[in-house]
């Protein structure tokens, strides 16, 4: 009798062990996603009132957030970023891949999960109003051009959550009006037609999101893509936006600009540039479901038989 119960315990112990290889496997493929794609920049430069003031060519093999100073400048160049960048940094680029090393987004208004991982590096542009700080940071009395040069790749999902490019914004998280006045260009893939786009886009995260203007994106015309934010005017809050294709470390054809514009500085005075990469948080297949479901419910079987005995 005893040597019985000993023999049940190990075929116990061995059938819960394969079920939880099951459950696991069936975890590991919810979370490994479908279409992620990695992404690459090259190069983040910042002009302000026409002076260089920040370039990182990602050639130090020092990611962010610490990476690359200001231009004659001790300050850092990056403030914070969302997710991890730890040893992406390699070959004369940074890799962006939000479905791994990104954060997974709440919703500020409600709380709630956005179904998206968000992964960014901003700068370190200072926000304060004093005299002191009159010159420093990017101010709607400043005129600016801040530009980012990635590979040219589409995201590997037919979603517009999929998507990587460059960002302003001058929203403050702690305050209840703050989450506004975010403006992005996004390359993403088009619902429709499945091509690569580029995308300008205006958010409000407390109210809604406008796309100002698209353009379809041609691989064949370059193996790269420059995104860039312009600020002509001083004291003028009206930002442009424009992209060109590169080929093989050349800038070729002519800057095309989109014809609509948008505003920051609703309210505040400064904006912060940043690089982002966005993924669509994986959903388990079907077979996935099943496999999940049905191993957690061997091993309640199992739990249940031996509790019986």
């Amino acid at each position: 009798m005893k040597m019985s119960f000993c023999v049940e315990g190990v075929k116990h112990r061995r059938r819960v062990a394969a079920l939880k290889l099951v459950a696991a496997s069936a975890f590991a493929a919810m979370a490994s996603g479908v279409g992620a794609v990695e992404y690459r920049i090259d190069r983040l430069s910042v002009e302000r009132n026409g002076i260089p003031i920040f370039l990182d060519e990602y050639n130090d093999g020092i990611a962010p957030p610490i990476g690359t100073t200001f231009i004659n400048s001790p300050n850092a160049g990056y403030s914070h970023t969302v997710g991890d960048f730890a040893g992406e940094e390699s070959s004369g680029k940074l890799t962006l891949d939000p479905s791994h090393r990104g954060v997974a987004t709440m919703n500020p208004v409600t709380g709630r999960p956005e179904g998206i991982l968000f992964q960014a590096a901003y700068l370190n542009v200072n926000t304060q109003s004093t005299p002191e700080t009159a010159d420093r940071g990017l101010k709607l009395h400043h005129t600016f051009t801040v530009s980012a040069l990635f590979d040219l790749v589409t995201p590997g999902a037919t979603a517009q959550a999929n998507s990587y490019g460059l960002r302003l914004h001058d929203f403050d998280n702690s305050s209840e009006t703050g989450w506004n006045d975010v403006l992005d260009l996004q390359v993403f893939k088009d619902r429709a037609t499945g091509a690569p786009s580029l995308g300008l886009f205006d958010r409000e995260f407390r109210g809604t999101t406008q796309r100002l203007a698209t353009a379809l994106l041609d691989s064949t015309l370059g193996d790269q893509i420059e995104l860039t934010f312009t600020k002509g005017v001083a004291d003028d809050p009206t930002v442009h936006a424009s992209y060109r294709y590169w080929f093989q470390g050349t800038a070729v054809g002519p800057v095309i600009p989109f014809s609509a514009s948008a505003t920051l500085f609703h309210g505040e005075i400064f904006t912060r540039p940043g690089i982002i990469a966005v993924a669509a948080a994986p959903v388990p297949e079907p077979q996935t479901w099943t496999l999940l479901v049905a191993g957690l419910g061997l091993m309640a079987g199992g739990v249940r038989r031996r509790a019986k005995k």
